[in-house]
């Protein structure tokens, strides 16, 4: 069975992908921002990252980085319409 750290800050989307990952088969970790992903990945082994492109304390790219170092592979997902607009962190918040 596959381990996947899941890493998406809205709540409603965090379970809902959750919920069809659990229904797969997977093993599911679910993080709300890299802080909690970071914690995560420094203590458990990950057969994928699976992130959201922008979250409030940084960015899926950072994330991808770090399983990078541990060998793990990474899908970063967004809603954002551009990839820069996606990675790129908002500054009004």
């Amino acid at each position: 069975m596959s381990r996947i750290l899941l890493v998406e800050d809205d709540t409603d989307v965090r379970l809902a992908v959750e919920h069809v990952l659990l229904d797969e088969g997977y093993e599911v970790d679910a993080a709300e921002n890299c802080q909690r992903g970071r914690a995560f990945l420094d203590n458990h082994p990950y057969d994928l990252l699976l992130t959201d492109g922008r979250l409030p304390d940084g960015t899926g790219i950072g994330l991808a980085n770090i399983a990078a170092y541990y060998g793990i592979p990474a899908l970063i997902i967004t809603d954002h319409p551009s990839v820069l607009g996606a990675l790129v962190p908002d500054l009004s918040r």
